[in-house]
C-alpha cells in the first residue's frame, strides 16, 4: 500500500483513489495523488500548494519505506454535483528548483564539481558529485536550465544525475549496494531478452587548433558487463557481428569535443551504449526498496544468478541490464496500492 502524507498528516486510506510515483534518472521525481473529500471537510486548493509531500510504502508486518519526498507543485480541485470533492495533487522533488528558468553563463577553467556547487548554491539546492569530476574545462550555458546544463555536463563526463531528498546527486557508475531478489520469493516473474543490432560507430571531427581532422569509420567498444548471463551476452554480440551487414553503423557528431583524442573516446562511449543495450532482463517484484541507479543481485532463477544494474521501475514489470555503460532514460514508477517495481533499459543519451 502506498500511503501519502501532506505536511506530516496522513490521508485516510478510504479516501485515496490512486497514487502514482515516477522516478527517473536524468529527470525529476514526480508523483500524483488522487483522493476525495466529503462535504463535512471543506477542501481548498491553496491549502495544499507548496506543502511537503511524502509517499510511503507500507509493508504488512514489515517496515515502512519512503519512496518519494518533495513538495506539492500543482493540483486540481473538482466539486462534484452530488456532494464531495475530488482532489488531484502533483508532487515534485527538490531538484525541480534547478529547472525554474534558463540561464546564459560562461565557466572558465571549471570542473563538473565546481559548476555543480555554484548552480546548487544559486538555487538553494544541495548538489553532491560522487565520482571523477574530470579536468577543468571551459563550459558555456546558453538557453538551458541549470538542471539540463548539469545533465549534459554529467553525460559528457560519463556520469548520470538523479534527484535526492534535498537536491541532486551526480555519480559515475551505479551504486553496488542494492537489494537481493530471489526467484519465487520476491521476484515473481523473470524474462531475458537479447536483440541483435549493429555495434559499430563512425564519425569525423576537426581540431582547429591543430588544424587536423580525424575520420573513424568502424569503432567498436564492448560495454562493461557485470558477468551475469555471459553466454547470452556473448551470443548476442557474436551474432550481431556475423549476421548484420558490416556497413550498418551509427553516425555520431559532437562539436563539443576539445581534441581529437577526446572525440575518439566519445565515439567509443557511444559504441558502449549500443553494446550495453542488447541484453535486457525483465520481471516483477513487490520490493519497494528498489531505487534506479543501484545494483540488484538476482538469485535462483532458471537462467542462473548474477548482478544486474537497476534501470527502470514501472507497474507490473521489471527490467534490468547486465552492462554498466552510461545509462539512458531511467524510470521508476509505482502505481496503486500494490507496488510492482520494474526496470527498463532505453539506449539513449541523457
Amino acid at each position: 500500500m502506498l500511503q501519502p502524507k501532506i505536511a506530516g498528516k496522513k490521508i485516510s486510506e478510504a479516501m485515496v483513489r490512486s497514487v502514482d510515483v515516477y522516478q527517473e534518472i536524468g529527470s525529476h521525481h514526480r508523483c500524483t495523488v488522487d483522493f476525495t473529500r466529503d462535504d463535512l471537510v471543506p477542501s481548498r486548493l491553496d491549502a495544499f500548494l507548496g506543502q511537503p509531500l511524502v509517499i510511503e510504502a507500507v509493508i504488512p508486518g514489515g517496515p515502512t519505506v519512503t519512496i518519494f519526498e518533495g513538495f506539492i507543485s500543482g493540483g486540481t480541485l473538482e466539486h462534484q454535483l452530488y456532494g464531495g470533492t475530488a482532489v488531484v495533487l502533483e508532487g515534485s522533488s527538490e531538484s525541480t528548483k534547478l529547472d525554474s528558468n534558463t540561464r546564459e553563463a560562461y565557466y572558465l577553467k571549471k570542473t563538473l564539481a565546481d559548476v555543480a556547487r555554484d548552480l546548487g548554491s544559486k538555487n538553494g539546492v544541495k548538489v553532491n558529485v560522487n565520482g571523477d569530476a574530470g579536468s577543468p574545462l571551459n563550459y558555456v550555458q546558453r538557453g538551458e536550465t541549470d538542471f539540463a546544463f548539469l545533465r549534459r555536463l554529467a553525460d559528457d563526463c560519463g556520469c548520470f544525475i538523479r534527484p535526492t531528498v534535498d537536491g541532486v546527486e551526480i555519480r559515475k557508475g551505479f551504486n553496488g549496494s542494492g537489494v537481493t531478489l530471489t526467484w519465487n520469493t520476491d521476484l515473481l516473474l523473470f524474462q531475458v531478452t537479447g536483440q541483435l543490432q549493429p555495434l559499430t560507430v563512425r564519425g569525423a571531427h576537426y581540431d582547429p587548433k591543430q588544424k587536423k581532422g580525424i575520420r573513424l569509420q568502424k569503432t567498436v567498444q564492448k560495454g562493461k558487463f557485470t558477468g551475469a548471463y555471459d553466454n547470452l551476452v556473448g551470443a548476442v554480440h557474436n551474432a550481431s557481428a556475423a549476421v548484420l551487414p558490416s556497413h550498418q553503423t551509427l553516425e555520431y557528431y559532437n562539436a563539443r569535443a576539445t581534441t581529437l583524442d577526446a572525440y575518439k573516446k566519445d565515439l567509443e562511449k557511444e559504441s558502449q551504449r549500443l553494446s550495453g543495450s542488447t541484453i535486457v532482463v525483465q520481471g516483477e517484484s513487490r520490493n519497494p526498496r528498489l531505487i534506479p541507479g543501484e545494483s540488484v543481485k538476482i538469485q535462483k532463477t532458471p537462467e542462473g544468478e548474477g548482478d544486474v544494474w537497476l534501470i527502470t521501475t514501472m507497474p507490473l514489470a521489471v527490467t534490468l541490464t547486465t552492462s554498466s555503460p552510461r545509462p539512458g532514460r531511467i524510470t521508476r514508477r509505482l502505481r496503486g496500492r500494490r507496488a510492482f517495481p520494474a526496470w527498463v533499459w532505453l539506449p539513449r543519451s541523457l
